[in-house]
């Protein structure tokens, strides 16, 4: 139960691929889009936030003698990489499809 809020944000970058997935297809002007764009924002921001506790599961690890110092170093500076590329991505995904529906035209 310590780190719920890693797992948590694993599942919410997993539920931002499949929002993703889901407006696949969808026309721009749709209400889903705005929708699913904000969501996208919303969720690369908490996933942020709880993609820093990695350096905590990683220490816990260490001291618990699961993985050594090199792997610790490793491990811990690649999380936190990766944490900043996820949310960025999902993030800019997010703004795109905003800017997608705010320059699509409404079927007549």
């Amino acid at each position: 139960m310590e780190h719920v809020s890693t797992y948590s944000g694993i599942a919410l970058c997993v539920s931002a691929l499949l929002i993703t997935t889901f407006i696949k297809g969808k026309p721009h002007w749709g209400a889903v889009n705005l929708i699913a764009g904000v969501l996208l924002i919303m969720i690369s921001g908490i996933s942020f936030g709880m993609f820093s506790d990695l350096s905590l599961l990683f220490d816990s690890m260490l001291s618990t003698g699961e993985i050594d110092k090199a792997s610790h170093y490793a491990a811990k500076s690649n999380a936190t990489a990766w944490g900043f590329i996820i949310s960025a991505i999902t993030a800019a995904v997010g703004a795109n499809i905003i800017s997608a529906w705010f320059l699509a035209e409404r079927p007549s």
